[in-house]
């Protein structure tokens, strides 16, 4: 059997094209000396270059101000206090106006006018029916009788 252990090193630097990117990698499964001498390699194998000092700087940078911000976030939903003094004034405002309004009469023609309605409307369907039903037993009473 043919080892490639020569060439693992390309294969993990990645400077190697996919083809035989793909060939070392069905070798590594099938044989297991390479495979170990490939596990070794990584053992010891460092990231090609060293991140820049000011890129890592900014980096940390932008993460601390992203974690400042839910705080700050956190903050504002703090003063939920005060947005509840809020929503009940507005309910009392509310209340206190609808009073308001109807103890001046404003409310008084509207009553007039369903009152008007109400007076030009047919019978109830609950009289309706006792009248049907009515009528239906006294038919049926009538016939038992002859």
């Amino acid at each position: 059997m043919i080892h490639i252990e020569e060439e693992l090193w390309h294969y993990i630097e990645e400077t190697i094209d996919d083809q035989r990117q793909q060939q070392i990698e069905a070798h590594l499964e099938s044989c297991e000396q390479c495979f170990d001498h490939y596990l070794a390699l990584l053992d010891q194998w460092e990231p090609p270059g060293h991140l820049a000092d000011p890129f890592t700087e900014s980096t940390i940078d932008k993460i601390n101000v992203q974690q400042v911000l839910p705080r700050m976030d956190r903050q504002k939903n703090s003063s939920s206090p005060s947005k509840e003094v809020k929503t009940v004034s507005h309910y009392l405002l509310a209340a206190g106006l609808t009073i308001v309004l109807m103890a001046s009469g404003i409310f008084q023609g509207v009553l007039h006018i369903t009152d008007q309605t109400s007076l030009n409307s047919r019978p109830s369907m609950t009289d309706s029916l006792m009248q049907k039903t009515d009528s239906w037993l006294t038919q049926l009473m009538k016939g038992e009788n002859q």
